[in-house]
Formats: C-alpha cells, sequence, structure tokens
C-alpha cells in the first residue's frame, strides 16, 4: 500500500529536473545536432495518479472483473516503470514505442463476496462465503506515439498522440482493452546523447474500458526519465 502524495512526488520531480536543467547548462552541447533524426531509448520512474470510476461510486467498474463486491472501492494512486524506444524521423517529429508498467493501487481492507484469490470468512447466517482483504490493481499500457516537438534546442517541449491497449489485473481476473494516450512533456538535453525527460499524459480507456461502459481505467502518469540518442 503506497502512501505518496502529490505534492511530494510534484516536487521530487521539479527538484530533479531543476538540477538536470543546471547540469546541462555547465556541460558544452552543439545546439545544432540536437535535432538530428536516428534511434533512441529512454527508461523512467513514474507517479500514477487514478482517476477509476469506482472513486465516483460505481460499483460496476470492479462488477467488470467479478460480481463480488459489495460496495465501491477508492484505490490509492499508484507508481510505474516506463521503458520507450524510438526513432526521430524530423527535427519535428517522432515516432516510438513506449510500455508503461503500474503497480500499487490498492483499496482499503473491504468485505467482499466470494473472490477467489482472497482469504475466506464465515458469511454471517451462513449462506454463501465472504472473504476479506484489499483489491488491488495493477495494469500495462503499450502504446504508439507520435511526438512533435515545438522547439529544437537544448531543451525542447513536445506534444503527443498515442494509441494502443491497456492490460488490467484486479486481482486474480484481468481484462484488455484499447486506450488512447495525449500528453505533453519536456526533453533537457545534457549532452550531445543524454537528455533527461519529464512527461505528463492521459491514459483514456475505449471500449472494454471505456466510459460508455462505466468501467474505466483511466490514469495519469507522470514520468521522469533519462534518454540516450544514437
Amino acid at each position: 500500500n503506497l502512501k505518496v502524495s502529490r505534492s511530494s512526488a510534484t516536487r521530487f520531480f521539479i527538484g530533479v529536473l531543476v538540477l538536470l536543467f543546471l547540469v546541462g547548462q555547465v556541460t558544452p552541447v552543439a545546439a545544432e545536432i540536437l535535432d538530428r533524426t536516428g534511434f533512441y531509448f529512454g527508461a523512467g520512474a513514474s507517479y500514477v495518479v487514478e482517476r477509476f470510476d469506482a472513486d465516483s461510486g460505481n460499483s460496476s467498474f470492479v462488477d467488470f472483473f467479478s460480481s463480488s463486491v459489495t460496495t465501491d472501492t477508492q484505490f490509492d494512486n499508484g507508481l510505474g516503470a516506463n521503458v520507450k524506444a524510438g526513432y526521430r524521423i524530423h527535427p519535428r517529429f517522432a515516432l516510438e514505442l513506449d510500455i508503461l508498467y503500474t503497480t500499487g493501487f490498492s483499496g482499503p481492507e473491504r468485505t467482499f463476496l466470494t473472490v477467489q484469490g482472497l482469504p475466506s470468512v464465515t458469511a454471517p447466517g451462513g449462506g454463501q462465503d465472504l472473504k476479506q482483504g484489499k483489491l488491488k490493481f495493477d495494469g500495462t499500457a503499450y502504446t504508439l506515439n507520435g511526438k512533435g516537438y515545438l522547439l529544437t534546442g537544448r531543451i525542447q517541449p513536445y506534444i503527443n498522440m498515442g494509441a494502443g491497449v491497456l492490460d488490467g489485473e484486479l486481482g486474480e481476473s484481468s481484462r484488455t482493452g484499447f486506450i488512447l494516450r495525449p500528453g505533453l512533456g519536456l526533453d533537457v538535453y545534457v549532452t550531445t546523447h543524454v537528455l533527461a525527460y519529464i512527461e505528463a499524459s492521459y491514459i483514456l480507456g475505449l471500449g472494454e474500458f471505456g466510459h460508455s461502459t462505466n468501467n474505466t481505467f483511466d490514469m495519469i502518469p507522470i514520468t521522469l526519465g533519462v534518454q540516450y540518442r544514437f
């Protein structure tokens, strides 16, 4: 159960980004070659703000996995790990494959009707068994992103749009659905090959996880990472 406040995570990300920016200022970089084409690889850590429908009292969110939950569940925010690989095909545009693994979304101790994987307790008055435990959600988002750069110097803000799938697991049940992932970010070059990035995006569920089904797993990952450009 992760207890990381949004304000603490925000201060951490901003502090590290400022530090990397200051390091970049004292490291000579040839600005004219920072917008070159070529492959890149990156990895980072994410603080993930959950936007699950369960927070608004929609118990059908959990019914999507199992019709066993007797009450709505509010989840904690989670953490994640991000890897990406891409190719900058133009000074102003790149394509990348992005994988985001998220975990740590858990609710408070609750009582459920029979759910596989939770410890059993005796149901009052007999009848169907009850279970007690914390409902936990993990998910992995796979997206293909198009990235547009607004500037091409040492500091390069960008906007992106991705589409792909989300694999979600609630307890021992799992589902896969389509997602869209708009976002924005900032690349800060430390050398001609190494840069730091901070990125915020919105994972919007479609189809199986769409808002029309009231079974949404929307998230806002805020990622700080490092990239290497070949």
